[in-house]
């Protein structure tokens, strides 16, 4: 018998593999179901979320830092101008711009001894008269990028009714809320001495241009030295400075925080009572705030003070 034709083998040997074949379909990935995709969407707006919160929050726990930082460098400076001139300053910070002013305090108009008691009738708590910032543009709180201050500074005894009373909301109860001061007599000790500024800003607290007699200070809300040309820069009256006592210690507080509780225009007592009295250790707005001691001999913080 002949064998059979090798094409013909070979083409039954391809029938008979083709019978065994298996036959596999690939099978596509499974998608994510709608339940699933929520899920997802959920923890990864839930991780931004905490991520926001603590870059905020770093961002915050920054600016209440460089704020203490600038406060306590600029008091160490106004110390050592009044050692170094041997005569009483007083550093105080500006609410309306941020800055820093340095004052000497009670120098005689036309020269001559110089008066640390000015008109006062109770040392140390003086109502006596304050001239000459002399610190630069620079000394200020960190900005934003509108140039507004990132946070404000109060005083710290905000509560004794003696020395800054809150319970009429008047311009002068006010001023003496929000312009904190510092003040070194000539052997470098922070005492408590209650003196007058140039309080009266270009700027009325709403906003409006303060009549042109009744303000000592230019646009800028820096001090208007031409007054001083007709006479003394701050007058007493109903129009005059607000005396300014100044204080061991201060509250700086994150600005944006502070308008959102208490808007543009608080009163008095809502400075005290919704903001400064909430601001210490285990109040509402503790974290947003800082309470600083200073040193009365150093004028350095005073750690654990608080």
């Amino acid at each position: 018998m002949n064998p059979a034709p090798r094409h013909f083998g070979n083409a039954q040997a391809l029938r008979e593999s083709a019978s065994r074949r298996v036959v596999r379909v690939r099978r596509l990935p499974r998608g994510f179901t709608l339940v699933e995709t929520l899920a997802a969407v959920g923890i990864i707006s839930l991780l931004v979320g905490i991520s926001a919160y603590a870059l905020n929050r770093l961002r915050d726990s920054n600016i209440l830092a460089q704020s203490r930082n600038a406060v306590l460098t600029y008091a160490k400076i106004a110390r050592s101008y009044a050692i170094a001139h041997q005569i009483e300053t007083m550093m105080v910070v500006n609410p309306r711009n941020g800055r820093f002013e340095l004052w000497h305090l009670n120098p005689p108009y036309g020269g001559g001894p110089f008066d640390p008691l000015s008109s006062g009738t109770s040392p140390p708590m003086t109502d006596g008269y304050a001239f000459a910032p002399v610190l630069d543009s620079g000394a200020r709180l960190p900005l934003d990028r509108s140039g507004r201050p990132l946070a404000v500074v109060h005083p710290i005894d905000f509560a004794d009714n003696d020395l800054r009373p809150f319970q009429v909301d008047s311009d002068a109860n006010y001023d003496n809320l929000t312009w904190a001061a510092f003040c070194f007599d000539k052997s470098g000790k922070l005492v408590i001495r209650t003196r007058r500024i140039a309080t009266r800003t270009y700027t009325l607290r709403n906003g409006a241009e303060r009549n042109l007699n009744d303000r000592n200070r230019l646009l800028d809300e820096s001090p208007d030295l031409s007054v001083r040309l007709f006479g003394p820069m701050v007058q007493g009256g109903v129009n005059g400075d607000t005396p300014i006592t100044s204080t061991v210690g201060f509250v700086i507080s994150e600005r944006p925080k502070f308008r959102q509780v208490l808007g543009p225009q608080p009163t008095t007592l809502e400075l005290v009572n919704n903001w400064l009295m909430q601001t210490r250790p285990g109040g509402r707005h503790s974290d947003a705030a800082s309470t600083v001691i200073l040193n009365r001999f150093s004028g350095s913080e005073l750690v654990g003070a608080f």
